[in-house]
């Protein structure tokens, strides 16, 4: 059964407006260009999501292992209620729109020249707690739209709390050391990927671990940013 049949017999409601749309759409077309927050505003340095476009920003003299950040869109409404949905409750709709949004990003954002797509790792604890590993998606979603390798080369040797219940630099101690690279990365471009970036904690040791391995470059992309208070 293909989708158009699937559509006469089925169809969804857009999550903000109620309209009908396509049994697989989770925003309608307009809802989609007025209710994702793409980030406009970047720093011109680090690539660190800003309100405002700047040369330079606090981020750029916060000791990083990584190059450059990209930030998609911000963690707010839909995004953030997708997110969720994806991890917790096996949603289906919200895997097409998160995959929409990462299409219309990369149209303007091509990601080539990476040896290596690399996940956010993680621990076994925790991956059977949620039904998708988000990080995982996107990265085999990046590798097969800008033709790299797909490489889950990370790995938790420890056990970490939530980031979500500190402060920025307990998050900075929460991960510290806890990231491993199971190969070496010896003269590698590598982009790395994660779902959410509030502090940058998690990132910066996953972006430590492949320095350490030997990494040439390392970029990031995060598909959304939370807002720290």
């Amino acid at each position: 059964m293909n989708h158009s049949l699937l559509n006469e017999v089925f169809y969804s409601e857009c999550a903000a407006c109620g309209c009908k749309i396509k049994s697989f759409d989770y925003l309608c077309d307009d809802c989609f260009k007025n209710e994702v927050s793409f980030v406009r505003f970047v720093c011109n340095n680090c690539g660190y999501p800003l309100e405002v476009e700047a040369s330079s920003c606090k981020n750029c003299f916060v000791p990083k292992n990584y190059s450059k950040l990209y930030v998609a869109c911000w963690y707010e409404k839909y995004v953030r209620e997708a997110i969720k949905n994806i991890k917790f409750k096996f949603a289906v709709k919200e895997k097409f729109f998160i995959k929409n949004i990462l299409e219309n990003y990369i149209k303007s954002n091509r990601f080539y020249g990476y040896d290596l797509v690399v996940p956010v790792p993680v621990s076994f604890r925790r991956r059977f707690m949620r039904f998708v590993h988000l990080s995982e998606m996107l990265a085999k979603d990046i590798a097969l739209l800008s033709g790299a390798k797909y490489s889950n080369i990370l790995y938790k040797h420890r056990y970490t709390k939530f980031q979500w219940q500190y402060g920025k630099k307990e998050r900075m101690k929460n991960v510290k050391n806890s990231i491993r690279c199971k190969v070496d990365t010896l003269g590698l471009n590598i982009l790395l990927v994660d779902d959410i970036i509030t502090t940058g904690a998690t990132v910066n040791e996953c972006a430590r671990a492949l320095k350490e391995g030997g990494a040439k470059n390392i970029d990031c992309f995060i598909l959304a940013k939370g807002h720290f208070r």
